[in-house]
């Protein structure tokens, strides 16, 4: 009783040390192997397998066989023959009072562990199951090799109690390993975590491809744990892989790769037509892929490589090379960081082409927005000279007509001929006036001579005019004016000249016998005039473009410069109001505008 209690004051002391499992494991099966008075075997499951954790021999020789090569190999646990196989499966303790040859044979896997176990000569045994909270973590296994040593009745309880010690320390091991692999993977996430910000934050300042290339090669590649790297956009048009950027590798590798078709057989080509990364672990690797690829690999003295397409909504922009540091096969968080890094790399790629193309139109917006400028000017300069050129020769053709027209005395044909040319030089002086105006209004540059005024009496002299023009066709003019004043600060000339262009239009399309009606009235704070005519109206496909610029509808039989409804519009819209048409084709045409009123406008 005193050897098994000191056995297991000694097991305690052991693995209550803060060395490894592995030590506090063998310092247990040193001290158990002394107690059973032949050897202690410790296997725990791990892999699928069972693992050799510990084994000691009271006698040193014996000790070494036991340590040989082929003892730890896992023994058969699917064996139904094999006691140790027996009691992993069952977690049920087995007492052997002796052994046979049989039974060491079922246990053993080979003939060399076989030859061993023989060698060390058993007498009997103990097999324990290492179990915690029901979970089988392995076997603890003592053997006799003492012919005057038995197993005595106490002798399981000490066992299983030793069992019992091994397990916990087992499961307190695991639980600090994986409480430090879990604090690894945690520090490894936040290390990749700032390495990717220190990327993405170096990229955002990127507002070129060149940009972007330069981060990612001479600056991100250190983050990536790449000592060399490459990246290159794709050129569809050439169907090739155009290097942007290199850094680390030999300049006679870099030469021969420059325009690289598609077709080469290459990791980054591969990576581009695939669309998925590729990840070579080792310079063996890389050649049984790539085995014509030798001198340049054996050159650059990579071991390890990863091609990551550059990938963007679907469409791929180029790729990135990274030559690692070290032979080692990437984990899956370590390949996820890297794709994270090339589709960051991506994004900053498509930003860089997104505000080229902007900084593009920009530029020609500006080229286009400078031509149309100096064409303005032309045009208006062009207008300038010509109206005033004009003018002077119908200046003095008026007053050779009127002239001519006062010495025929009664000769009715001279003053027809004479009173022909003074409506001509009339319509041509219209005409040059709607030009300047139309000029004025598109530049920005028309000048009102406003004051207050009375909306009232300038329908009514526009009313008044136009009378007599309609009277030769028939047309009756019908009025509808209210009785009290509505004032309005407005340029009197330019009001006259859109009720002109309106009331004239009207007359024009109206036929024989027809109608055309004014009306005034107050509309909110408001004037709203109406102009309405009973002529052939105006087709809904023509009506949103009435008052563009030179707008002639297709049917129209009329002549004209097609700017009377333009200057209209721009009169109107100076004074602060609204001008807007309505039509039925067959029935007519009704023209309104607004004015506000008071001193305001």
């Amino acid at each position: 009783m005193d050897e098994s209690l000191g056995l297991l004051l000694d097991a305690g002391q052991a693995l209550g040390n803060v060395t490894d499992l592995g030590t506090r494991l063998a310092a247990v099966a040193s001290r158990a192997a002394q107690w059973i008075r032949g050897f202690c075997l410790v296997h725990l499951l791990e892999g699928g397998g069972a693992r050799l954790a510990a084994v000691d021999h009271e006698d040193p020789l014996k000790a070494e066989l036991l340590r040989q090569p082929c003892m730890q190999r896992s023994p058969a646990l699917d064996s139904t023959k094999s006691p140790l196989a027996h009691v992993m499966r069952s977690g049920v303790a087995q007492v052997l009072p002796e052994t046979s040859d049989a039974m060491l044979a079922a246990t053993m896997s080979d003939d060399e562990a076989l030859a061993v176990l023989r060698a060390v000569e058993i007498t009997a045994g103990m097999l324990v199951p290492i179990v915690w909270q029901g979970r089988a973590l392995g076997a603890l296994t003592l053997a006799v090799s003492c012919k005057e040593r038995r197993i005595v009745g106490t002798d399981l309880k000490v066992a299983e109690e030793l069992a019992r010690r091994i397990a916990l320390a087992v499961v307190e091991d695991r639980a600090t390993r994986d409480e430090h692999e879990a604090a690894r993977v945690a520090r490894a996430a936040m290390d990749r975590t700032k390495r990717l910000h220190s990327i993405t934050r170096r990229l955002s300042f990127a507002l070129t491809a060149a940009q972007v290339a330069e981060v990612v090669v001479e600056h991100a590649r250190s983050e990536m744990g790449a000592h060399a790297g490459s990246m290159c956009l794709l050129d569809e048009e050439r169907g090739a892989l155009v290097i942007e950027r290199a850094s680390g590798y030999a300049s006679s590798i870099v030469e021969p790769f420059k325009v690289i078709p598609l077709e080469t057989r290459l990791p980054l080509t591969d990576a581009v037509r695939s669309r998925q990364p590729i990840f070579l672990a080792t310079v063996e690797e890389y050649l049984t892929r790539y085995p014509h690829l030798d001198r340049v690999q054996r050159d650059q003295k990579s071991l390890a490589f990863a091609a990551l397409p550059l990938i963007v909504q679907d469409r791929v922009l180029g790729v990135m090379g990274l030559s690692l540091v070290g032979t080692r096969r990437l984990d899956e968080a370590e390949q996820r960081f890297l794709e994270s890094a090339a589709e960051h790399c991506a994004q900053a790629l498509e930003r860089a082409r997104l505000y080229d193309l902007e900084r593009r139109a920009r530029e020609e917006n500006d080229r286009l927005y400078r031509a149309s400028q100096a064409a303005v000017r032309a045009r208006e300069d062009l207008l300038a000279i010509v109206s005033h050129d004009l003018r002077n020769p119908l200046v003095a053709i008026k007053l050779a007509a009127t002239q001519i027209g006062r010495e025929a005395g009664e000769d009715a044909r001279i003053k027809n001929k004479t009173a022909l040319i003074l409506r001509s030089a009339d319509r041509m002086d219209r005409m040059i006036r709607d030009l300047l105006d139309a000029s004025r209004i598109e530049t920005g540059g028309l000048a009102l001579s406003v004051g207050r005024e009375d909306v009232r009496a300038v329908v009514r002299e526009a009313i008044d005019h136009f009378k007599p023009l309609a009277a030769p066709k028939g047309i009756q003019i019908d009025e509808a004016l209210p009785d009290e004043a509505l004032f309005a600060r407005i340029d009197r000339e330019r009001v006259l000249q859109v009720l002109w262009n309106l009331v004239g239009n009207a007359i024009k399309f109206t036929p024989e016998g027809g109608l055309v009606t004014l009306r005034l009235a107050r509309e909110g704070p408001c004037a709203r005039i109406d102009v309405a005519d009973s002529g052939p109206g105006i087709r809904s496909e023509h009506l949103p473009h009435v008052f563009d610029r030179y707008f002639h509808a297709a049917t129209s039989k009329t002549s004209g410069t097609g700017l009377g409804l333009f200057i209209a519009d721009g009169l109107v819209r100076a004074h602060g109001g609204t001008i807007r048409v309505e039509s039925e084709p067959g029935v007519g045409a009704r023209f309104w505008f607004t004015l506000p009123l008071g001193d305001a406008a």
